[in-house]
């Protein structure tokens, strides 16, 4: 049975490349949503970039729109967002699936091989020992990185940070920030009242 692999070493090769890249790129978009998910506990002891950026865009969306954000809609766009080396995390998981249809499609092909040069179904049991046991591997690691119920808590500790411990804070610097200027702009119009010509300050009536 072995030999038969190493008749057809080329559709072998690809078959164990195809599940390798799947299972790889599934457990990179696992294993980043898994940080970020960490990091997101503790907001404000973050070491991510990414999660930097978000919270310094969520400030700058805050003040230049003046109090009014959407934050779950906002952290869903940031999450959809999410890239690593410049891949966004989509295209992994996109990625993934590719390369176990290729995995399976390489497997099939390798079966119609067999069959087309008559060999019998006990000289295909390693192709399909190898396709399921692929299956098995990919569908094992997806159930363990489980990504859907990971940005589900993602998107819950994010939102639960910005709208309850941010926000408060930049409403009180903005409040703060109104009160001086409004008491600037009142000093500004008691010192234009001073300099009108009907007015004699102190310094005029010397002279």
């Amino acid at each position: 049975m072995l030999s038969l692999l190493q008749n057809f070493h080329f559709l072998s090769v690809c078959m164990i490349v195809f599940l390798s890249l799947s299972i790889i790129f599934q457990t990179i978009a696992g294993v980043m949503i898994h940080v970020l998910l960490q990091e997101s506990e503790n907001m404000s002891m973050i070491r991510s970039n990414a999660l930097k950026q978000c919270r310094q865009k969520y400030v700058n969306y805050y003040k230049l729109n003046g109090r009014m954000m959407n934050t779950s809609v906002y952290v869903d766009k940031f999450i959809k967002k999410l890239k690593l080396l410049g891949i966004p995390l989509t295209r992994y998981l996109q990625l993934s699936g590719q390369m176990m249809f290729f995995f399976i499609l390489s497997t099939g092909i390798s079966i119609f091989l067999q069959l087309s040069f008559g060999k019998t179904l006990f000289d295909m049991v390693p192709y399909y020992l190898i396709s399921i046991l692929g299956l098995y591997l990919y569908f094992s690691v997806m159930s363990f990185t489980n990504l859907e119920e990971k940005k589900k808590l993602l998107k819950i500790n994010l939102v639960d940070y910005l709208d309850n411990h941010l926000c408060p804070r930049l409403e009180t610097e903005l409040s703060a920030l109104d009160e001086l200027r409004q008491k600037e702009t009142m000093g500004k119009a008691v010192s234009d009242r001073t300099k009108e010509p009907g007015i004699v300050n102190f310094s005029q009536q010397q002279e």
